[in-house]
């Protein structure tokens, strides 16, 4: 064992045989590891059980089967960029969050609607990966999303570049295939509607 107190570290063309573990002292008045969590759950994801949409309903699943390689999308017209998700259960729900492709670089002008009831608009931020919406608390058992109007473009980070599968790039909206050419496009990767536990 080394004293680093007294001693140094020899170095040998970059490289040290030293372990930094080795000096370290385990404590072991501390106990045994809680058996219960450490933490208290503050909200909970509200099931989906079916949803439709403006077109290509047989894929809506995809927007919520917790693959984050497969994605629901309209076919770029305006009138079919939408989807109706209905849970298993009404529930109060106050968040939604979301990926959507083509996240670090596309805002989506968005319309989230419970019922006939609009419950958030605007438009989702660029992310490198989920964004978060806040949504007037609804107790509802469906909710629709719906495009508002043509997407804004540009790269929010400077051309940061995050470690990625290959194969993440196919769901990236611009290096799709005329990815850039798409302006009433909507493209969700995955959604979940939460309930908060404290009311």
């Amino acid at each position: 064992m080394i004293d680093l107190t007294t001693s140094t570290v020899e170095v040998k063309g970059g490289l040290s045989k030293y372990i930094p573990g080795e000096a370290l002292k385990g404590r072991l008045t501390r106990g045994e590891t809680p058996l219960t969590p450490s933490y208290s759950d503050s909200k909970i994801d509200v099931k989906i059980l079916s949803a439709v949409a403006g077109v290509n309903s047989d894929d809506a699943a995809n927007s919520f089967d917790d693959n984050e390689l497969s994605e629901w999308k309209n076919d770029g017209n305006l009138r079919t960029a939408w989807i109706k998700y209905t849970f298993e259960r009404p529930a109060r729900i106050d968040e939604i969050c979301m990926k959507l492709t083509g996240w670090r670089m596309r805002s989506y002008p968005l319309e989230i609607y419970a019922g006939d009831e609009k419950i958030w608009s605007g438009e989702t931020e660029k992310s490198l990966g989920y964004v978060h919406l806040n949504v007037k608390p609804v107790f509802t058992k469906e909710i629709s999303i719906r495009l508002n109007g043509s997407s804004k473009e540009n790269d929010a980070f400077n051309g940061i570049v995050e470690v990625a599968a290959p194969a993440a790039g196919e769901l990236d909206l611009f290096k799709a295939k005329d990815g850039d050419k798409t302006n009433n496009e909507l493209r969700i990767v995955e959604v979940e509607f939460k309930e908060s536990l404290l009311q």
